[in-house]
């Protein structure tokens, strides 16, 4: 039973791990576009630290993103 079971898990994990990563990476640059709509006057490499706010899709403010620096 249990070889049974490690089979059908490795056959289909190997079948599955092309089609996670393409659709990480799918998620990936919708996300980032999404992101750069929202935030026009946003760097790039503002919007590489904010990496994980654009992955959930949450909106930045200009204060928040650049009050810091800009005082």
């Amino acid at each position: 039973m249990w070889n049974r079971i490690t089979e059908f898990v490795k056959n289909k994990l190997s079948e599955m791990i092309p089609y996670t990563i393409i659709l990480f990476i799918v998620y990936l640059l919708v996300s980032s576009w999404v992101f750069a709509f929202r935030h026009p006057w946003a760097t790039d490499m503002e919007r590489f630290i904010h990496i994980g706010d654009a992955l959930t899709f949450k909106k930045i403010s200009y204060k928040e993103m650049r009050g810091d620096y800009e005082k």
